[in-house]
């Protein structure tokens, strides 16, 4: 018997930063929320596209990955049900950096980047939330990239 995913509510909640706020912000924030599904080996987005907005993993599990013009890809992270993918949450009309790959079949929920904007603009502690999954990413990346370039080749291999 198949396991069925939890309300937008209940997917929030265990979300660091936005698991702080109220049940009536949970509950605004997943009532602008819609479903996406992509099947197994298919992108969520691609890097390049246009960034639309949070995702949060419902179902299945994300790599997001740096694909290199010869075919190598470097994963960033991997992303289970409850995990944001802050790489869509800009609001300067920009494309995502890097791509999210369904390892199996998957769904998210999406908060698009104007739905946030507005609503930020009359719950500001809310924006700033978002900035602040914007900013752990961020800071989980650069923890990557020291790792990948700053450690001496032997200790590397």
């Amino acid at each position: 018997m198949a396991i069925a995913p939890r309300s937008a509510d209940d997917l929030l909640r265990d979300v660091p930063v936005l698991g702080e706020l109220g049940p009536e912000d949970l509950s605004l924030i997943g009532s602008l929320a819609e479903v996406r599904k992509v099947a197994r080996g298919a992108p969520l987005f691609s890097e390049g596209q246009l960034a639309e907005g949070l995702f949060v993993v419902r179902t299945g599990e994300l790599k997001l990955v740096k694909t290199a013009k010869d075919g190598r890809e470097q994963i960033l992270y991997l992303a289970r049900p409850g995990r944001p993918v802050t790489e869509g949450l800009r609001f300067d009309g920009g494309t995502y950096s890097a791509s999210a790959v369904a390892m199996r079949q998957a769904s998210a929920l999406l908060i698009e980047n104007a739905a946030i904007r507005e609503l930020g603009e009359r719950r500001p502690y809310l924006m700033r939330a978002m900035v602040d999954l914007r900013a752990r990413r961020v800071d989980r990346l650069l923890a990557l990239i020291s790792d990948l370039s700053l450690r001496t080749v032997p200790a590397r291999l």
